[in-house]
């Protein structure tokens, strides 16, 4: 794969993600933040977990749980610190987490249907050149 195509793949999975954490601020508060908003606070997650991951991983060994655990908690505070109530005011910690468990799942739901369309794919794939 080119470089570029890899840059195309990971800058669709960050709008895919910030829709969806868009989407489950909607579900939680009532209503949608901007696209913008949601993106830059999924970037500022996944680098900061990248982070606070490494050096927990340096300490601490490598831990499977430990990965979901750091993204849950910096994902809930950066939630809590960057999309804004209807008020503008900060929506707390345990909205945010709310709000962070209702992405979780939308992320694993997603994930969990790209998966069978991509075996599906792959099948018919199979099938077509082996049948």
């Amino acid at each position: 794969m080119s470089l570029l195509a890899v840059l195309v793949v990971i800058g669709l999975g960050l709008l895919i993600a910030a829709f969806l954490q868009a989407l489950s601020f909607r579900w939680v508060m009532g209503y949608m933040p901007s696209l913008l908003r949601s993106f830059g606070a999924v970037l500022l997650t996944a680098g900061a977990s990248a982070v606070v991951l490494g050096l927990a991983r340096a300490i601490a060994g490598d831990g499977r749980l430990l990965g979901l655990v750091v993204q849950f908690l910096i994902g809930a505070a950066m939630v809590n610190l960057l999309l804004p109530g209807r008020e503008g005011l900060r929506i707390g910690f345990a909205r945010a987490s709310l709000v962070q468990l209702v992405y979780t799942g939308l992320c694993i739901v997603a994930g969990l249907a790209l998966g069978v369309a991509m075996v599906t794919m792959l099948g018919g794939i199979t099938a077509s050149v082996h049948g």
